[in-house]
């Protein structure tokens, strides 16, 4: 599944607005279904107050089994989760929560 949203800018009465297709949602027709998600706090039971590994949240490498064990396109998805992470921590983003990252199953 590619999750990458479309995006396309327009203007209302002037202003400029950007419409994105929703990654959630998959159409059948004329018929509109949405797909479930979960974060990994969800995912692996844990309480949206622990979202954080220094506060008892999941780690990274728990994230990683859930994809692991739970994926159709492990090798993939996991590839996807890593370059998350490689993403993040030039960014700044060194202490990612787990309930921002999500589950997607068609």
């Amino acid at each position: 599944m590619d999750l990458q949203s479309e995006a396309q800018p327009f203007l209302v009465d002037g202003v400029m607005q950007l419409m994105i297709v929703r990654y959630d949602r998959q159409a059948t027709g004329k018929v509109m279904r949405r797909l479930h998600q979960q974060d990994f706090c969800q995912a692996l039971g844990v309480s949206q107050n622990n979202e954080y590994e220094a506060e008892g949240g999941p780690a990274f490498a728990d994230c990683l089994a859930v994809v692991r064990s739970t994926s159709v396109n492990a090798l993939a998805d996991s590839r996807e989760l890593l370059r998350w992470l490689v993403f993040c921590v030039p960014h700044g983003k060194t202490r990612p929560r787990a309930s921002t990252l999500l589950r997607v199953s068609c």
